[in-house]
């Protein structure tokens, strides 16, 4: 299990990412097959990351990220966290109720092309 910051009932942790598919790039690809293959490659990298024994009442995830591509092309990187997180059972579904809001952030003192989503959230107790 990994240990993320604790405080109360409230938690952080950290998913770390390589360079995925811009946003454009993966809705422009011509073949269903290669939004398959990134979605299951994505998830499968994140779900590595989420080895947890709680779950979250709520959170809020931030993408702070150093991709060469404009902010909201980056928002790959957080629906496959998203997706992982509910896969992984550690929000019931990825919707508002569950995820209360969504930021990416450039952060340049990343390696060029990587991402650190963060997870903050309330646990259930």
């Amino acid at each position: 299990m990994h240990i993320g910051y604790t405080m109360t009932d409230h938690t952080k942790i950290e998913v770390h990412l390589g360079k995925i598919p811009s946003l454009n790039k993966f809705y422009s690809s011509p073949h269903w097959t290669f939004r398959s293959k990134e979605k299951t490659k994505w998830r499968e990298v994140v779900m590595q990351q989420l080895d947890y024994d709680f779950k979250f009442e709520y959170c809020v995830i931030t993408a702070k990220v150093n991709y060469r591509y404009d902010l909201d092309n980056c928002i790959m990187a957080v629906k496959f966290t998203q997706d992982a997180l509910v896969e992984a059972g550690l929000i019931k579904d990825d919707n508002k109720k569950f995820i209360k809001a969504v930021r990416i952030e450039p952060a340049s003192d990343l390696p060029k092309d990587t991402s650190v989503i963060v997870i903050e959230g309330k646990i259930f107790k």
